[in-house]
């Protein structure tokens, strides 16, 4: 039997569930296992999401700035009628690399869910080869681009509402997931690792505080102290 692994420094994760399921949590605590204390990891925050917000130092970006080169943790706030910012400032982290990606909202990526933007698909089919990983929130599977969930290396599904999203992830992993998913009790998930065939049944996740400790523990030394200061936030939530 494989052994349950986490998505590396060059994988693609997509993270599907409804509304209230745990699939943001799910997304925190898998970015606080990531590497952005040796580079930075940029969340796209569509709803203002407040688990995002509670990262400790968390820095904040504008679509009008450049991709940061420091490591850390740093929040990029966008509203619909973004899309032309949003997509220039995805080409300049395609463009650079090393880049984390974390979208906290699928279907509210450029081109109705990435279905007809270019940079989405680049990011999608070449992110790897650029080393920027991505991590893909969303709680309507069957609105986001093909590029996007065909390309993920690992796929996490909690309760979805509708059996169109159900359909989108069994086309990728193997079995009747919706009722393996349904079965289970709330918060719980199913981890499908692409390269080993391999589905996991996952117990809920740790609380809030414990992941945002993960965060102010790994936090390069330096981080406060280098972080210009318009950029500079300490949360508590």
């Amino acid at each position: 039997m494989p052994e349950f692994r986490l998505p590396g420094p060059t994988d693609r994760t997509w993270i599907a569930g409804h509304t209230g399921s745990g699939k943001s949590h799910a997304a925190l605590w898998l970015l606080s296992h990531q590497d952005y204390d040796r580079r930075p990891w940029i969340v796209l925050d569509f709803k203002g999401e407040n688990l995002i917000g509670g990262v400790p130092r968390i820095g904040r970006l504008r679509l009008t700035d450049r991709p940061p080169r420091r490591p850390g943790v740093y929040r990029l706030r966008y509203n619909p009628g973004d899309e032309p910012e949003l997509e220039d400032f995805l080409w300049q982290v395609w463009r650079r690399g090393n880049i984390g990606i974390v979208v906290d909202e699928g279907h509210a990526l450029p081109g109705d869910g990435g279905i007809r933007s270019d940079v989405v698909k680049a990011l999608a089919s070449q992110g790897r080869s650029k080393r920027i990983p991505m991590i893909v929130v969303s709680q309507r599977p069957a609105w986001i681009s093909k590029f996007v969930t065909s390309q993920s290396d690992y796929i996490w599904t909690f309760k979805l509402s509708h059996r169109d999203d159900y359909k989108a992830i069994g086309e990728l992993i193997p079995g009747d997931i919706m009722a393996m998913v349904e079965s289970l009790p709330d918060r719980h998930f199913i981890a499908h690792d692409v390269a080993k065939r391999a589905t996991f049944h996952l117990l809920e996740l740790p609380g809030r505080d414990s992941i945002y400790d993960r965060f102010d523990r790994r936090l390069p030394p330096s981080f406060w102290i280098d972080l210009p200061k318009a950029q500079r936030k300490w949360n508590t939530i």
